[in-house]
Order: C-alpha cells, then structure tokens, then sequence
C-alpha cells in the first residue's frame, strides 16, 4: 500500500489514502421465515421474511466516529447475494420493510421472494423428482479504508430460530402444511421440511454462506397412469390383433399403424428438460424398445410366410413394461429415503429473532468444534466444512 498522500475527489475534500485496508468481522444473524413456495416467469421462487441482526454495534460505528461523518443505519446492514447474483430492491428478490435500532442490536426486516435453481434428482420414465435451491450469501462492504466481513450467528439449542416455517393457523397435519407451503401447480413436495447447510471456508475467518433447498416432485403417479395405462392398452390390442389369424394384410397393417400412431403421441412425454442430455439414458432405451417392438409388430404373417417377427415384436412390447415398474419401484425408494432423513415440524419452529447473544454461536465455531453441539452435523471437504441442521 501507498503512504498517506493527498486523494482524488472519490474519497471526498481533504482525505488521505489509508497505509493499509482494515478488516472488521462482525456478527451477524439472519433469521429466514419460509412462508411458501411459488412460481414466477417460468420459475420457482421461496418467499418469505428475513431479519437481520448486528450485535457488533460498538466495532460498526467505531468506523463512522473515527472519520467524523455520519452514516445512515441503512448502510451498516449488509447486502445479499442468491446465486451468486446480487440480491436488491431492484431484482425485487428482496425488499426492506423496516429497521429497528436498541442498544443491543440493530435489526433489519426484508420481504424476500429468492429464486430456486433447479436440478434433476430422479428422472426414470414416469417419475421425476428435482432439488429446487438458493444459496444465500451475505456480501462484505467496504467504506475507505474499513472493510466489514459478515460471519453467521447460529442458535446453539434451536434449529427453528435460525430458519422457520410460517404455520397454518389451525394445523393438524403435514399435509395440511403441504398444501399451504405449495402455491406451485408444476411441482409437489416430497417433504416440506428443507435441508439447511451453512458453508465455512477454511481459509477464512468468517462464514457468510448458507443454502436452503427443497425436494420436489415434477412428475409422479399421475403421469404413470396418465402414460402407462394407455401403453398398456396398445400391447393388449396388438397382442389380440397378432394371435388372431383372422385378419388380411391390409387390415393387420391399418392396425398396426393406429398403435404406432397413438404410441407417437405418448412418448414424447417421457422425454424430459436437462442440463446434460445422455443418449443412452433409460428413458431413451425405453423409448427405442417400444418402437422396435412396435414395428416387429406391424408385419404381416404374408410377408415371410411366418408370424414370428410380430409374435417377437409383441413379447418384447410387453417386457418394455419392466421399465416403468423399475422406476416406479425406484422412485418409491428414493421418496422414502429423503422423507425418512428428513426434520420433523419441531425443527422449524421458534422465536424468530428474539435470541440473545449467549444463545448463539458461530458457523465458524460450529465448523472448526471450538464448541461442539451434536444439533449441528459437520462434514469436513477439501476446501469447506458443511454444517447441516
């Protein structure tokens, strides 16, 4: 860095250019209220409620004292990033509602509508299943020569006073819950209870990170019935049609290409939106057997002066059918072991941002177990540690 020498107009009449860039790590908790699920422009977003509290009051207005000018409340409250993009009125991600000022904390509360980034878990012809995410981030800011570091407050006895779910007035079951966390007509929950993960990054002295995700349902019975019941109907007429030996060529071939027709019109369903397209995919497989078989099906006993390669066409139509079955047993497995790892209502609820500072603790402390708590689970990376709750 540069000696203190006479400035540019940037940092305002008369000001020096500091010797060095001072680091201030402050503490801070944020309070996220889930109230519901819901789509926007094609998307899907969570709204809900942030608080954001400061408890390190003396250290943020130290700076404003020492350089003789005042400084809103607003600007010591530190932004937000979600996805790695910036998070304001502007984006219309989050909006500020008020802020309250004690002498022990500052708090801030933010109306908050995040986008969920979306990501397939379980895609198998008829069932889709995908984690729907927002990785929160607060972002440091800078003000000359003073730079603010955010690090995450977490309750060290309540998992539901750092992120909780709005309830029903009168709830009396989880699916009541469900139905009032479920704004979205595309998607369904598995559970409505998120998973939470804060991320601490080992070279750092601070924590600003979390994420909160949802497992959803983007296709399940409804599309099995909705696409193998029909399926079924076809092997069931060209099974009739081949082992009658009643029908001439012509008709056998009419037929034939009524099923192929009605089976275009079924299949494309099965093909799903993806990040990365794989060619030999189940779904794709599946897809490749039944118009196989389908076109076994479709020759006439005159042609070869035998019946096998329709009687061939039909078997294999039929085992085509062991695909769905596969993924339906497949989905219910992969249902029950999210639902059976997931928190109870108990975990999502609290006081919201009545806690004090001795109720909490760090993501840090958490992640490097200068306190151990067994509420938090930890899990140690090459670069991060993940503290789940």
């Amino acid at each position: 860095m540069v000696d203190s020498t006479p400035s540019c107009d940037l940092l305002g009449e008369g000001s020096t250019r500091a010797k060095e860039l001072r680091e201030t790590i402050v503490k801070v908790r944020n309070f996220f209220l889930i109230k519901h699920l819901k789509e926007t422009n094609g998307g899907l977003s969570v709204v809900g409620t942030f608080i954001q509290s400061l408890f390190d009051d003396d250290s943020i207005m130290q700076h404003d004292c020492e350089n003789g000018k005042d400084m809103s409340t607003e600007n010591l409250f530190f932004a937000y990033r979600m996805n790695d993009v910036t998070a304001d009125n502007d984006s219309g991600w989050v909006k500020d509602r008020r802020i309250e000022a004690t002498e022990k904390r500052l708090r801030k509360t933010l109306q908050v509508n995040a986008p969920l980034e979306i990501s397939t878990e379980y895609d198998i012809f008829p069932f889709k299943t995908v984690r729907a995410s927002v990785l929160i981030e607060l972002s440091s800011s800078s003000l000359r020569d003073q730079r603010k570091r955010p690090t995450l407050l977490l309750h060290k006895s309540s998992k539901g006073d750092n992120i909780s779910i709005q309830l029903p007035p009168t709830l009396t079951s989880e699916q009541e819950l469900t139905e009032n966390m479920n704004k979205s007509l595309s998607y369904d929950f598995i559970t409505p209870y998120p998973d939470i993960s804060y991320f601490y990054d080992k070279n750092k002295e601070y924590c600003p990170k979390f994420e909160v995700s949802f497992h959803l349902v983007e296709y399940g019975i409804s599309k099995f019935i909705g696409s193998v019941f029909p399926m079924i109907l076809i092997a069931v007429l060209n099974t009739l049609q081949i082992l009658s030996n009643n029908a001439d060529s012509a008709s056998f071939i009419l037929n034939a290409s009524i099923f192929a027709l009605t089976a275009v019109f079924i299949l494309p369903s099965i093909t799903t939106k993806s990040r990365i397209e794989y060619v030999f995919s189940l779904n794709n497989v599946y897809i490749a057997v039944v118009f196989i078989a389908l076109s076994l099906s479709s020759v006439p006993e005159d042609t070869f002066d035998t019946n096998i390669p329709a009687k061939a066409g039909m078997v294999l139509l039929w085992f085509s059918f062991f695909a769905p079955i596969y993924a339906l047993v497949g989905y219910y497995n992969f249902r029950r072991g999210i639902r059976d790892k997931a928190s109870n209502i108990g975990a999502f609820t609290g006081k919201g941002g009545n806690a004090s500072m001795t109720d909490l603790i760090t993501v840090k402390d958490i992640a490097t177990k200068v306190e151990p708590t067994k509420l938090y689970e930890v899990k140690g990376f090459k670069k991060f540690v993940k503290v789940s709750s």
